[in-house]
């Protein structure tokens, strides 16, 4: 069954929202105790976002909601060996799965027990893998349709910038989704 397109991307509303410790704190305390203290605060937007965005979108229960983010592979955890002194890019983008109606339907935990297996899964056999995938179909775009992008942009020192004319207050999308990407999000 090919997916029937949830809402044209100009019918679409762009917003900005912010969450600060009391809203994060909120939404920590509505997560299982168990997945507290393992749940980062990205984790946690990342699942309500994807929830909240699927019930908005109201797609039919069946179908397949996908939650794409990014794992830094840095930790030794993740077997990369990276040498000593590698600057650049280590990171993978993963994949979270579920149906809408199980996103919908379940509390803030389902969506974040996901995020945390699709995290699980970065080894370095998933990163040659990944590369192998790159190579092989010269690097496809990734799936649009049913899917949410998030990034994580809190370490990128926004803070410490300075471009002439004072020190940054927000960094991130003007109008988040905005072009040919309209699934994604900054947080």
């Amino acid at each position: 069954m090919k997916p029937r397109p949830i809402r044209p991307f100009d019918d679409m509303v762009h917003r900005s929202f912010f969450f600060g410790p009391r809203q994060i704190a909120t939404l920590r305390n509505s997560i299982p105790p168990h997945l507290r203290n393992k749940a980062s605060n990205f984790d946690i937007l990342t699942a309500c976002l994807w929830k909240c965005r699927t019930i908005a979108v109201s797609p039919d229960p069946s179908e397949e909601m996908h939650m794409i983010f990014v794992v830094n592979v840095r930790a030794p955890k993740r077997g990369l060996n990276l040498p000593k002194g590698y600057y650049g890019n280590a990171i993978a983008y993963v994949v979270a799965v579920s149906n809408a109606g199980d996103l919908c339907q379940n509390p803030l935990g389902h969506p974040l027990d996901l995020i945390f297996k699709a995290k699980a899964e970065v080894n370095r056999e998933y990163m040659q893998s990944v590369a192998d995938l790159m190579k092989l179909r010269r690097r496809p775009h990734f799936r649009v349709v049913r899917s949410y992008v998030v990034s994580d942009l809190t370490n990128a020192k926004f803070e410490d910038i300075d471009f002439g004319w004072g020190m940054a207050v927000y960094g991130g999308l003007a109008e988040g989704g905005a072009g040919p990407n309209p699934a994604v999000c900054f947080t």
